[in-house]
């Protein structure tokens, strides 16, 4: 309601009927909160899941960022972000020094308006849910929707049970250094793997058959390109 009205007109209020008439323009927002955060057939966002903002891997992430702190600085503001198909592809650096619950209520406003990795240092994640693929794909008759479910539901399910996040206060003192935890999950139509390092969690959609030991692999090698390839900024 602050985002769409403003503050003081919510504290000042003169006349309660105009105010439930504009408050109206809020209500799909307040909707998907009250839902759960449960997500549109065409929400391909995990940010109510995660609580981390949606980001976009892009090489010219710096070009950008240079060009949007100008048009800020026009504009008089240091708050500001460019999204390309509902993912933040560059921010100001005062973008990302707001609290973790104002970027997720911005990024649902923003979406009602219209493959995963979550670094839980930095507070993002970066997902895919149908990259690269081509007609007669083995994963081709998982629909775009499905597959985001699919990570979903496993997120859902071994995030807190089977695995803590990156600095989560349930790893307490524990060494940082230790080894990095992992889930495996195998199905009839596909497999799930889950790894941990030191601040990002992984999770992968794979096709059944595989050996947990190439899916390891195949994983951290992902996580590795994601993390430390200079064209991989998000």
């Amino acid at each position: 309601m602050v985002f769409y009205l403003g503050l003081e007109e919510l504290i000042n209020v003169k006349n309660i009927e105009r105010l439930k008439k504009d408050l109206k323009v809020c209500y799909p927002l307040i909707d998907t909160i009250l839902d759960g955060l449960n997500p549109k057939e065409d929400f391909e966002e995990f940010c109510g899941l995660t609580d981390c903002t949606d980001v976009l891997s892009c090489p010219e992430r710096s070009t950008f960022e240079g060009i949007l702190n100008c048009f800020a600085e026009s504009v008089g503001t240091v708050f500001g972000c460019l999204r390309v198909r509902g993912k933040v592809a560059a921010a100001t650096p005062n973008w990302w020094t707001l609290d973790s619950v104002e970027l997720l209520q911005i990024q649902l406003l923003l979406s009602n308006d219209s493959y995963l990795v979550v670094n839980t240092e930095k507070r993002r994640c970066l997902s895919s849910l149908s990259p690269h693929t081509v007609s007669g794909d083995v994963h081709s008759h998982l629909t775009a929707v499905r597959r985001r479910d699919i990570l979903r539901t496993f997120y859902k399910t071994v995030v807190g049970t089977m695995l803590d996040l990156p600095g989560s206060t349930q790893q307490g003192s524990e060494d940082s250094s230790q080894i990095s935890k992992e889930v495996f999950m195998n199905f009839e139509y596909y497999s799930l793997h889950a790894l941990v390092s030191d601040v990002c969690l992984i999770l992968v959609l794979y096709p059944s058959g595989l050996h947990n030991h190439y899916l390891r692999s195949i994983t951290r090698t992902t996580l590795k390109t994601l993390t430390h390839e200079k064209n991989c900024r998000w």
